[in-house]
């Protein structure tokens, strides 16, 4: 569900979202997260979102560190992302089935 509302799982040539950049380029390699700032004028913001879930570059570097991840392969991607929603307290929700209170909780994220 993440990866569709963020557009990245619908590119036929990407790795299933896991190396699309913000904007729809791809990425090489999953040694690090790719570090690109991508001036999105429409919006009026530059970006570093990268990956399936589309995460900062600044937040990987956090949730790398605390996980203990060695790099931003579809794994570590996908690790980031269950902390981010235990850390809104919405895995259980998941789990249950109350997929409505798990999208409010995690909705700012």
């Amino acid at each position: 569900m993440l990866a569709i509302s963020k557009g990245t799982s619908i590119d036929p040539d990407s790795d299933d979202g896991y190396n699309v950049i913000v904007g729809g380029a791809l990425f090489i390699g999953y040694a690090d997260h790719p570090r690109r700032l991508v001036q999105l004028p429409r919006l009026g913001i530059a970006s570093t979102a990268a990956g399936r879930y589309q995460l900062l570059a600044r937040y990987f570097d956090a949730y790398k560190k605390q996980l203990g991840l060695h790099d931003f392969s579809p794994m570590s991607q996908d690790r980031i992302a269950i902390q981010q929603i235990r850390e809104r307290r919405a895995l259980d929700d998941i789990v249950s089935g109350r997929l409505e209170s798990a999208v409010t909780k995690c909705s700012n994220i």
